[in-house]
């Protein structure tokens, strides 16, 4: 958490069945913030983004109180899940801003960017196999990993938010891409 000495976690059980929970290291202690939810993520308008019966929410949230402050709205309900079902393949700034892939059975996606108002926006980078999207610190670009036709490696693909531009980074294979903080 950006303040205090707290980490916001998720705990999934065997069998099925996960929560969102905090743990102070200091003393130990943990305490159950969201029930049956899972993919937890603290932004700086005050919020929760997380991942409820595969539907992306947000929930008001108290960072000194570390508690709930009112009701859970949803955000989208057509989010692509990873191959084990339980990580969403989406990316959230610090300042609220989501990109996420849409999460159909097509074999190609689009880009979606939503605002705080939960307005979406598909981008114009084209419909392809992404598999993973990571937004930059700056909210200017998207480090994307692709698969190519016919079952070459992954590939990182970086999209220029502001000129529309989609451009390949590797050539021999890439899968996790990540940004550092200085947006290299």
């Amino acid at each position: 958490m950006p303040i205090g000495d707290a980490i916001l976690y998720n705990r999934n059980f065997i069998g099925g069945g996960s929560r969102i929970e905090v743990f102070f290291p200091g003393t130990g202690k943990q305490h159950t913030v969201i029930d049956k939810a899972s993919w937890a993520r603290y932004v700086d308008s005050g919020h929760l983004i997380f991942l409820q019966d595969s539907i992306l929410m947000a929930v008001p949230f108290d960072i000194e109180r570390l508690k709930i402050t009112g009701p859970s709205v949803p955000l989208h309900d057509d989010i692509k899940l990873n191959w084990g079902g339980s990580t969403p393949r989406i990316a959230v700034s610090r300042k609220g801003t989501i990109v996420y892939i849409a999460g159909s059975e097509r074999s190609k996606y689009e880009l979606v960017w939503v605002d705080r108002q939960g307005k979406s926006e598909s981008l114009a980078a084209p419909a392809r196999s992404y598999m993973i999207a990571r937004l930059s610190p700056d909210d200017q670009q998207i480090a994307l990993s692709a698969l190519p036709p016919k079952g070459s490696p992954a590939q990182v693909h970086l999209y220029d938010i502001l000129r529309g531009i989609l451009i390949q980074f590797t050539t021999e294979g890439g899968g996790m891409p990540v940004w550092s903080s200085d947006g290299t």
